[in-house]
C-alpha cells in the first residue's frame, strides 16, 4: 500500500527530529554542577535517543527503498500492459 510507505517514512522522520529536539534539550540542561547520578542518567537518556535515532534511520532509509521499488514495479506494470495493448 503506498501510502503506508510514505507514513512510515514521515513517521521515522519525524521521530529523529523529536530525538534530535530530546537531545539538544539535554545538552542544553547540563550546567557543570551535575552530581555522578544525573550525569549517569544524563548519558543513559543520551545513549537511547542515539540508538533510538539509528533505528529510526535505518527504518526512513529501509522504507524510502520499498517506496522506490513499489514505484518501479507499478512503473514497470504499466510499460508491460502498453506493450500488450499496442501488440
Amino acid at each position: 500500500m503506498p501510502g503506508s510507505e510514505i507514513a512510515g517514512i514521515n513517521n521515522a522522520a519525524s521521530g529523529i527530529q523529536q530525538n534530535n529536539e530530546a537531545l539538544r534539550r539535554i545538552t542544553s540542561a547540563a550546567t557543570g554542577k551535575e552530581t555522578a547520578n544525573q550525569i549517569k542518567m544524563l548519558q543513559k537518556k543520551e545513549n537511547q535517543l542515539l540508538f533510538d535515532n539509528q533505528k529510526k534511520k535505518l527504518e526512513y532509509e529501509a522504507r524510502i527503498k520499498m517506496e522506490e521499488t513499489r514505484k518501479k514495479i507499478e512503473k514497470d506494470k504499466i510499460k508491460r500492459s502498453s506493450l500488450h495493448y499496442y501488440a
